[in-house]
């Protein structure tokens, strides 16, 4: 039988077919937003905005007109990425992930059972003031 099953049995072609294109979409539209949240935030921070555009400037004019940057090259812009991941911190794509415990397992006191549902509420880290100095803003 080729229809998949919950006893792990084989995926149909059409099943294949709609997860892969499941994975370009959410790939596509994680990244777009991504994008999108940091250009507020560089637009809502012109001084950081700023040295972001001086790096690239400076990475990409030992570069050849017109030519896009390579690997090296990105791996230079270090305060962009740094403005990457600070905007993830504070608008991620998730602010939270679920996930199913395999094993018992022990917080503080508490003793959660296996195949319990747990979620992972990082965002709440990420916007402590006891984690981050100024955990609200933008600082790369």
């Amino acid at each position: 039988d080729d229809d998949a099953d919950d006893d792990g049995g084989m995926f149909t072609e059409e099943e294949i077919c709609d997860e892969g294109m499941l994975m370009i979409v959410v790939g596509y539209e994680t990244t777009g937003m991504t994008g999108l949240w940091l250009l507020y935030q560089l637009g809502s921070n012109p001084e950081q905005q700023e040295l972001c555009y001086r790096e690239v400037v400076d990475v990409m004019s030992k570069q050849a007109p017109g030519s896009l940057p390579s690997i090296t090259d990105l791996d230079r812009m270090t305060y962009l990425q740094c403005a990457i991941r600070e905007s993830m911190r504070l608008t991620p794509i998730s602010p939270a992930q679920a996930r199913e415990l395999g094993e018992d397992t022990t917080l503080g006191a508490v003793t959660i059972p296996a195949g319990s549902q747990v979620l992972n509420y990082y965002h709440a880290l990420a916007m402590s003031d006891e984690v981050y100095d100024n955990a609200g803003q933008f600082i790369p």
